[in-house]
């Protein structure tokens, strides 16, 4: 029977291969709403299916739970700043994720509306809540990474050094950072004027 490590490490690679999609698909915005929406509506055939959303969403519940697992099990000791921030980065990325697919299936199936480029932006754009979804967003991109990094940092110390698995984690947090910036940016509508419809509007 596989470890709990090992269930972690197989259910991240769905996930993964979703989150990177997402990721560019929301960097593609830069081009404009329209860029963004086609190309969503492209990966929406691969992802947006029964059987690959129900693989998706079993994975992220299953990593969810054996995350929060790894944090609060009772001989949980953590030291240095790269395994806190593992520890920190998951809890976050857990907590954006109930919220957000959350949110997305309510505004599918409650609201019915399409949740696209307009319904992840449209909190930018609403008197004050922006200042809620600006790190909202910004810190779900960078925690992403992190997290992710401090794997890559646990894989090179097996076969090189510490201070260059140190070094190759930095510069993915640091990646993480730019991305989601970009894309905060997008959303926020630095690039291009952003007009949200009154129907996502509403949602607030």
């Amino acid at each position: 029977m596989p470890s709990l490590n090992t269930v972690h490490r197989m259910v991240a690679v769905p996930i993964l291969t979703f989150i990177a999609l997402h990721l560019f698909n929301h960097i593609v915005s830069i081009a404009g709403v329209d860029s963004h929406i086609a190309v969503m509506n492209t990966l929406r055939v691969l992802y947006r299916n029964l059987i690959i959303e129900s693989i998706i969403l079993f994975s992220l519940l299953t990593q969810i739970i054996i995350g929060l697992y790894f944090v609060f099990r009772p001989r949980n000791r953590r030291h240095g700043f790269f395994q806190k921030a593992q520890a920190f980065s998951g809890l976050y990325i857990a907590f954006f994720l109930v919220l957000h697919i959350g949110a997305v299936f309510n505004g599918r199936y409650n609201l019915d509306l399409d949740t696209n480029f307009y319904f992840a932006a449209a909190g930018l754009h609403v008197g004050w809540l922006k200042l809620f979804f600006i790190p909202y967003y910004l810190f779900a991109v960078v925690a992403i990474f992190t997290h992710v990094s401090c794997f890559i940092r646990w894989r090179i110390i097996q076969n090189s050094s510490l201070g260059k698995a140190n070094m190759a984690a930095t510069l993915v947090i640091f990646t993480g950072m730019v991305f989601g910036l970009v894309i905060v940016a997008s959303l926020s509508g630095m690039f291009y004027d952003v007009n949200i419809p009154n129907d996502y509007k509403n949602m607030f």
